[in-house]
């Protein structure tokens, strides 16, 4: 039983991360648009609450085992992936892009690909809540 409370609470975790990004960004915006659920980067992190519901879910179930360890680690790279190269990849698709319209190109780089340290930590935080709740239940 307690596998398929591992896999809900890693997917609620992920859909409801998504959900918020999208009420956030439609307030933002002034609208709603639904390819915002499947976009990367904003608040909070999908890839954070996943893994670390993932992570925690496991620790709830098996203790500190080896699984965990692997689903700890695994959560530790994706959030330092966010918050760095994917970050970065973001600031120079905003660069590039600027230097495109100089030359009129109707080509145009993701700009929001990573995410901020605060992003991902809230996002962290939804996963163990999410786990918490999904595990206990």
């Amino acid at each position: 039983m307690n596998e398929i409370k591992i896999v809900i609470a890693t997917l609620a975790a992920w859909i409801l991360a998504q959900i918020i990004k999208t009420i956030i960004m439609s307030m933002r915006q002034g609208t709603f648009s639904g390819k915002t659920f499947f976009l990367p980067g904003n608040m909070p992190s999908g890839h954070a609450a996943a893994t670390v519901g993932l992570a925690s879910s496991i620790f709830q179930s098996e203790g500190f085992t080896t699984v965990f360890v692997l689903s700890g680690t695994l959560a530790i790279l994706t959030m330092y992936d966010a918050i760095t190269s994917r970050a970065e990849i973001g600031k120079q698709g905003k660069i590039i892009n600027f230097l495109i319209k100089k030359d009129f190109q109707k080509i145009t780089l993701k700009e929001i690909t990573g995410h901020t340290p605060t992003q991902v930590l809230l996002g962290a935080l939804l996963g163990v809540l999410v786990s918490i709740v999904v595990m206990h239940v």
